[in-house]
């Protein structure tokens, strides 16, 4: 039986590590990487905005044949966000963190933490993504869109990462990574057969659009109304089970 791949909880890992920009240990090319992550990040703050994002996986041996793929839309203004992958939701504010697995019926509600601290949903990742230490960052440039592509050390999660950015308006292209495949697959499973050790992850982000001001886009409402301390699914997750994350909460 094919297993699935996370590439939903991968790709909000890619994000992080993207706006966050913490780079961690000495290598070539690190104070160019830092400008790059830097004006990602002021570019990221600067005003709400709206983007498409596909991901698609596959063998790093057959990057031709595709295992799995993923679409969806990331709204996103300063902290706060809202993303919708395939069947799965994901929504943050300064009050909570929700997200909505609607293949399980199932809204799981956190209380949000400082900016600084909050945690993405593969935290574990991007802990890898420090432990493997940065080899070097090679940067190469075509017209607007320039390109840093960051290596690894030998057996260690990750073999590279590419990542494009339009310099005209400071907005990511596309990345471009191998990862070790038993990082992919939900907590207790193995790969299996028919899989490399190393997996070949493209994410593209593409339809850039400034979102309009509106106060309701990040209003946990939306997903659920608090009476006393129950929490009650709201609208069309009326009839969720709720899961509460935060022990503050309950």
């Amino acid at each position: 039986m094919k297993k699935k791949i996370f590439l939903l909880c991968f790709g909000l890992l890619a994000l992080c590590v993207i706006t966050q920009a913490q780079v961690a240990g000495d290598f070539p090319g690190k104070q160019a990487a830092l400008h790059l992550f830097t004006r990602l990040q002021e570019s990221s703050y600067r005003q709400a905005i709206s983007f498409d994002v596909k991901y698609t996986y596959a063998n790093e041996s057959r990057p031709d044949i595709l295992l799995d793929s993923l679409e969806g839309n990331m709204q996103q203004s300063g902290s706060y966000f809202r993303c919708v992958l395939g069947a799965t939701e994901t929504f943050g504010n300064n009050r909570y963190n929700v997200a909505a697995f609607t293949e399980d019926q199932l809204l799981y509600i956190a209380a949000a933490t400082p900016d600084s601290l909050r945690p993405s949903p593969l935290s574990y990742i991007s802990q890898a993504l420090q432990q493997s230490g940065i080899q070097q960052c090679v940067m190469t440039q075509q017209k607007a869109l320039k390109t840093a592509r960051f290596t690894f050390p030998d057996n260690q999660s990750f073999k590279f990462m590419e990542m494009t950015v339009d310099t005209t308006t400071w907005q990511l292209q596309r990345i471009i990574m191998t990862v070790k495949t038993e990082m992919l697959v939900s907590n207790g499973m193995r790969p299996g057969a028919g899989y490399d050790d190393y997996a070949l992850v493209i994410m593209t982000f593409m339809h850039y659009t400034p979102l309009t001001a509106e106060q309701r886009r990040f209003d946990e409402q939306a997903y659920f109304n608090k009476v006393g301390k129950e929490f009650k699914p709201a609208g069309r997750f009326a009839g969720y089970q709720v899961y509460i994350g935060s022990p503050q909460l309950q």
